[in-house]
């Protein structure tokens, strides 16, 4: 792994896994807007107006060779890119090597997979590129100058990246996972009717006809208040189709398989009868069921400070196992309802997790995925929110020590899980398997810590292999989209034509991405994801209605009519 400097976000400069510090203060300023015109000359007085805005002391330019020489030699090896040219310096980097590239050649591909309708595409890419936004960039480089100039166009193509995602997501039919993030996007920007159009749009499709007409008139009043003009056309049409009922809005454009151009199209075509992928190893279980990838998620919810509002993990796993499905993915629910969140309920979530206790011990009749016994591999998706005073760590849904009391569930108990699940995984699994292995996705506040107490927890002679534990920072440093967005941008880039990805290159990856100390891992050996099918157009079940709608078409037909629909069915 070589050299990448990362601008969207905190100024960071990498050497492999190793961060190479980068003096604060001019010379930061100096290597951004070096970075910012990457592969091109930047003249002093343009350095010097990035430093010092338009009042440059008379001794800029030697300064200036200063400054320059210094981050050359704080930057080590890196600083060998940074060469002289009149009439000032320029960076030699790669393209792949600067985030703001990788951003926009991920963006790129986003907007053409768009022009040619191939909607995963779309949602992947665009996916990808925003996994790349670590936080406000330059925020931590002193420069009103680039600030003012370079902010705004970063901001904007930010934007145009959600709006590109989210377009992606209606049009495969993803509105109710969309709703609660287009209502903060349409509030924080009040002005962009692009947002407001999606919103509404997302609502409609949801069956929520009167809120899609409310979104309109808090749109419509914004905009008269604030720039005395009504929306524009785009937002008017929408609000007109759906006072009509047009049912156009209601269909989207069925995602197409593949539909890029071909070097886009990131999997191979299924077999004409749509058997599983051929795999010598732990990919296919005996009897030739495609190994799953359980995904459990857990949420802490309401039970020790009434002032933090519940947690619903349901939407983002769901974007989380339609990444996986291609891996055996499936979901795995939470059984229990909103008002029953507690440490409890998440205690029992834990049992059923590793084994210990079955979802109907507890929970009654179930539907038949959480009914079946947990797999060999498996995935606990753990959000909410974490506390640390630096010695005390708790998964908690508290904001202050007072608030976690006896409710907050200690590290230690996520460590015995993980002891459980693992050592009956053990019995079902050999060392040079694919599976037997555990992901545990900790995204919550205090997420570094809580990781390191867990790993302190399982430290011994008697510690469980095949385990990656990630921590995901509930405050703002991972982006929006946390983990899934992070694993999307990795299918989409490197893995994009993977069959077998061991976890521990996964770990490394996601290292990169996350930064050390966010990954974890114990003797993932040859434990891998491994690809037995082709993309899903959606992990959401299809309702029950719908299911018995075609179960009764199909036995109305006769045996070739069923094999003929039923064999176009499996060639998408």
């Amino acid at each position: 792994m070589g050299t990448e400097f990362w601008l969207l976000g905190p100024l960071t400069v990498r050497s492999g896994t190793a961060v190479v510090p980068v003096p604060r203060g001019k010379q930061r300023v100096v290597l951004a807007a070096l970075l910012l015109s990457a592969g091109q000359v930047v003249s002093v007085d343009e350095l010097a107006v990035a430093v010092w805005g338009a009042q440059s002391p008379p001794t800029a330019r030697v300064a200036i060779q200063n400054h320059v020489m210094r981050l050359r030699r704080s930057l080590a090896d890196a600083g060998s890119r940074i060469r002289t040219h009149q009439p000032g310096y320029l960076i030699s980097i790669e393209a792949d090597e600067l985030d703001v590239n990788r951003f926009g050649a991920h963006a790129d591909a986003a907007r053409a997979a768009v022009r040619d309708h191939a909607w995963e595409v779309a949602a992947a890419q665009a996916s990808a590129a925003l996994a790349l936004w670590r936080g406000e960039p330059l925020a931590d480089v002193g420069s009103e100058a680039l600030t003012l100039r370079e902010v705004p166009r970063l901001a904007e193509i930010r934007l145009q990246a959600l709006e590109t995602r989210i377009d992606a997501d209606l049009h495969l039919g993803r509105h109710p996972e969309v709703i609660t993030e287009l209502r903060q996007l349409a509030t924080a920007h009040r002005l962009r009717e692009r947002f407001h159009g999606l919103l509404m749009l997302a609502l409609y499709r949801d069956g929520r006809q009167g809120e899609a007409l409310a979104a309109y008139q808090q749109a419509r009043a914004v905009l008269v208040e604030e720039l005395g003009t009504e929306p524009g056309p785009g937002l008017s049409e929408i609000h007109q189709q759906i006072l009509a009922g047009d049912p156009a809005l209601m269909t989207p454009e069925p995602a197409p398989w593949p539909q890029a151009q071909a070097n886009s199209a990131p999997w191979p075509q299924a077999q004409a009868n749509s058997a599983p992928w051929p795999q010598a190893d732990a990919a296919v279980q005996a009897g030739g069921q495609p190994a799953a990838v359980d995904v459990f998620p857990v949420a802490i919810g309401c039970y020790a400070d009434a002032e933090l509002t519940d947690l619903d993990v349901e939407a983002p796993v769901g974007r989380l196992v339609d990444l996986l499905a291609p891996f055996g993915g499936r979901h795995r629910r939470w059984e229990h309802p909103a008002r029953d969140r507690g440490a409890d309920a998440v205690q029992r979530r834990l049992r059923e997790w590793s084994g210990t206790q079955s979802p109907a011990d507890e929970a009654g009749e179930l539907d038949g995925s959480a009914a079946d016994p947990p797999t060999g591999c498996s995935m606990l998706y753990w959000a909410g929110h974490g506390w640390s005073d630096g010695t005390r760590t708790a998964l908690a849904h508290a904001q202050s020590p007072a608030a976690v009391g006896g409710s907050g569930l200690e590290p230690q108990q996520l460590a015995q899980a993980i002891r459980e699940r693992q050592a009956a995984a053990g019995t079902q699994e050999q060392a040079g398997d694919a599976g037997g292995w555990a992901m545990v996705i900790v995204e919550t506040s205090h997420a570094a810590q809580i990781a390191d107490a867990v790993m302190a927890a399982l430290h011994g002679p008697d510690a469980p292999a095949r385990l990656l534990l990630v921590a995901i920072p509930g405050d703002g440093a991972v982006p929006a989209g946390g983990f899934t967005a992070v694993l999307a941008s990795l299918l989409a880039g490197p893995y994009r034509a993977e069959r077998r990805i061991l976890l521990r290159d996964l770990a490394a990856q996601l290292e990169r991405v996350l930064g050390p100390g966010n990954v974890h891992q114990r003797a993932l050996g040859e434990a891998a994801l491994v690809r037995v099918d082709r993309p899903t157009a959606s992990w959401m079940p299809a309702p029950a209605d719908t299911v018995f709608c075609f179960e009764d078409v199909l036995q109305n037909l006769s045996l070739d009519e069923r094999g003929h629909f039923v064999a176009k069915a499996q060639r998408g």
